[in-house]
């Protein structure tokens, strides 16, 4: 639950593999006072995505439905003050392998943020069908597969050279299909 979500917070508050709950705690703390957003409604919450066991959570009796919709507003407060101190870019990638949890979170923050400096980037599968609907600040871009010379130009670009043998140029297109993103991983 919330995979991409946690993956952005952990980067926001520079939380690293090593960090253990006290080091976690202590990051997220220092950045909600930053962010000048109230610890007490917020920190408990984020602490619960970040799997920390001392997160105060407990103490506060609640449903399932009520601790989400409070994670959601912790999340949501979190990017909106964010936004009031720089421009927030946020790119989620492969969005047709998001979890419930997370694109729940996305389409709360999409109804909140008009107005806001929040700059959102997804990336997606056109087969992936989104639920928050049309919004007059949502734009869609379709990539197409690139031709077999757009192909070979990015090949040259990438491997810096423009010769290279005729059985790796068909077998890069054989390979790659045009896809950008595979390209890029030579």
């Amino acid at each position: 639950m919330y995979h991409p979500v946690i993956d952005i917070m952990k980067a926001n508050f520079d939380i690293i593999a090593k960090d253990g709950e006290l080091e976690i705690k202590e990051k997220v703390k220092k950045g909600l006072e930053i962010l000048e957003t109230d610890e007490t409604s917020t920190l408990p919450y984020l602490l619960e995505l970040l799997s920390v066991k001392d997160r105060g959570i407990d103490k506060t009796p609640s449903s399932p439905e009520a601790r989400k919709d409070r994670i959601l507003g912790a999340l949501k407060r979190i990017v909106l003050h964010g936004s009031e101190i720089r421009p927030l870019i946020m790119a989620y990638e492969n969005l047709h392998w998001i979890d419930r949890s997370s694109e729940e979170h996305l389409k709360d923050l999409l109804d909140n943020i008009s107005g806001a400096k929040v700059f959102l980037i997804f990336t997606y599968r056109p087969e992936f069908v989104h639920t928050w609907g049309g919004k007059s600040y949502h734009n869609h871009v379709n990539l197409n597969r690139l031709s077999n010379r757009e192909t070979l130009i990015m090949v040259s670009h990438l491997l810096g050279t423009e010769e290279f043998d005729k059985e790796i140029e068909q077998l890069v297109l054989e390979k790659t299909e045009g896809i950008p993103f595979l390209l890029s991983s030579l």
